[in-house]
């Protein structure tokens, strides 16, 4: 981890520890997660992911600050916010378990802090420490069936939206027809 900054690997540590994704990870494993994570620093404005562009091969850990995460629906058009990441969110899991492209952009509202897991000090960690890295993957099924149940609701949301419109386009043009 950089000198620079002054977090203590037992700062990281606390924080995998008890982060909503990680809560209840033993103390030993989150020291080891938190000695092969790298401290990064990210001024407002500052995009800590940009959507569709490469992975690059890691995991961030919001240590401090406050991000946005943001997706294009449409070009031209305003980006959804998505969500807030703060302290103990993580960011890049999806593109750190299957090596694809962003799926949105995470820009840094505040000065942020992150540590940073790459996909090949995890893959050594599968190895040399198998349950810790298996600790690692169920906090982030976790953090993923939380965002998927979020957005399963949205497109039932989204549905209900759709249905009422059509029902709306329907009567409309059954009163410009009559």
């Amino acid at each position: 981890m950089s000198e620079a900054v002054n977090y203590s690997l037992g700062d990281i540590a606390s924080l995998l520890s008890a982060a909503t994704a990680f809560e209840g990870m033993p103390r030993a494993h989150a020291m080891r997660l938190a000695q092969l994570m790298e401290m990064h620093q990210y001024q407002p404005g500052q995009n800590l992911t940009v959507e569709g562009q490469s992975n690059h091969g890691w995991l961030m850990l919001v240590v401090s600050g406050d991000a946005k995460v943001t997706s294009k629906l449409v070009e031209g058009v305003s980006p959804v916010i998505y969500r807030r990441a703060t302290s103990g969110h993580i960011i890049g899991e999806v593109g750190f378990i299957d090596n694809q492209p962003h799926s949105a952009t995470c820009t840094a509202q505040t000065a942020m802090h992150v540590a940073q897991l790459r996909r090949d000090d995890f893959s050594a960690l599968l190895e040399k420490q198998p349950l810790a890295a298996a600790q690692l993957m169920a906090g982030l099924l976790k953090v993923m069936a939380k965002r998927l149940r979020h957005a399963n609701m949205t497109i039932q949301t989204l549905g209900v939206v759709h249905h009422g419109l059509q029902n709306e386009i329907a009567s409309y043009k059954l009163s410009k027809a009559a």
